[in-house]
């Protein structure tokens, strides 16, 4: 069947959201070529959502996991962009932050300040909780 009357054919079914004439010529020759269907092929590049299901479910498993992960870590090791990392945290799982840091005491009057802080918040705690 010639090109010129498939698109006749497919004018008379589809009306004005018919393909144009040239890309039904295109669609017979490539199916003259050889292609067995109209799906697109595979081809190379950036996928066009990252968003889908398995992947929130698997940042969401991630973010449980380590809270103290940035979007940053997030994004490299799920392969897409700060932004849709973002997205998908703040927007589509609903954590408002990921990322709760403590500053390093690196000095050892520090680490003893922050011990003996502890240790009297413990022994508040242990006297409060005597009853009389």
């Amino acid at each position: 069947m010639k090109p010129s009357d498939i698109y006749r054919r497919m004018k008379v079914q589809y009306g004005d959201s018919c393909l144009s004439q040239g890309r039904v010529h295109e669609w017979v020759e490539r199916f003259q070529n050889g292609r067995q269907n109209v799906c697109d092929e595979r081809r190379s590049g950036r996928r066009v959502s990252v968003a889908i299901e398995a992947v929130k479910q698997q940042i969401e498993q991630r973010v449980r996991n380590y809270r103290r992960g940035t979007i940053d870590e997030i994004a490299v090791e799920f392969k897409m962009s700060h932004g849709s990392a973002y997205n998908i945290v703040h927007d589509d799982l609903g954590y408002m932050k990921v990322c709760g840091r403590c500053p390093k005491i690196t000095s050892v009057q520090g680490r003893q300040f922050v011990r003996s802080i502890w240790t009297v918040m413990l022994v508040k705690e242990m006297l409060f909780s005597i009853e009389l």
